[in-house]
């Protein structure tokens, strides 16, 4: 699903303004956003997301106007994830639930994420009781596990050991390799840029670069 973005501001402060005259991210590839805190990273982000009514007039997605359908093929992984207090598997089967897959068939998915994970074990904790790094991980798995056609990743690490980040990578790249979705990775750390993304963009002072 290519995303194309024109004439996109988004005013966050004062001294803040986030503009995007016009900018593309196609299919069958990982986009990496980096630059300093505070650039717009996230702002970007979430406006790809379709999460702000006020920006959908400003996205396409594979030459067609933001519809009523199309959340169903775009996710957003947000720094902090917020999951629901249930366990771990019935966060991750809740968005095939959704999309009326057998329940058979999407516990299988399920397993099948959470094993690419590294969390397989964790499936019948309770999210409450889990850490900041596991926490992301049975996010980023809910976000992995019904195939979505666009990926927006934010800072999807950033709470992850160095083991559950190689991981995490791998599932990802793993899954665009597989889907030719569409991923838009946002991370602070240059080196992760280059490891997952085949193109990288810069934003400072709410400037693509």
């Amino acid at each position: 699903m290519k995303i194309v973005v024109r004439n996109l501001s988004i005013r966050r402060s004062p001294h803040f303004t986030l503009e995007v005259d016009e900018l593309e991210l196609g299919t069958d590839s990982v986009t990496a956003i980096v630059g300093p805190n505070g650039g717009g990273k996230s702002t970007l982000l979430h406006a790809l997301s379709g999460l702000d009514q006020r920006m959908i007039p400003c996205l396409q997605f594979d030459g067609s106007p933001w519809g009523v359908d199309t959340r169903k093929y775009v996710t957003l992984m947000f720094q902090r994830p917020r999951l629901f207090h249930l366990t771990v598997m019935e966060n991750t089967l809740l968005p095939l639930h959704f999309r009326g897959i057998p329940r058979s068939e999407a516990r299988e998915m399920a397993i099948g994420t959470l094993t690419s994970l590294g969390i397989a074990h964790l499936a019948d904790r309770r999210a409450d009781r889990l850490s900041g790094g596991e926490t992301q991980k049975a996010a980023l798995a809910r976000a992995l596990v019904f195939n979505p056609r666009v990926l927006l990743l934010d800072e999807p690490t950033a709470s992850m050991d160095n083991r559950s980040t190689e991981l995490a990578e791998r599932a990802v790249l793993e899954y665009a390799a597989r889907t030719g979705a569409n991923v838009v990775w946002v991370t602070h750390d240059g080196l992760q840029a280059s490891r997952v993304a085949n193109r990288t963009l810069r934003i400072e002072e709410g400037k693509v670069l």
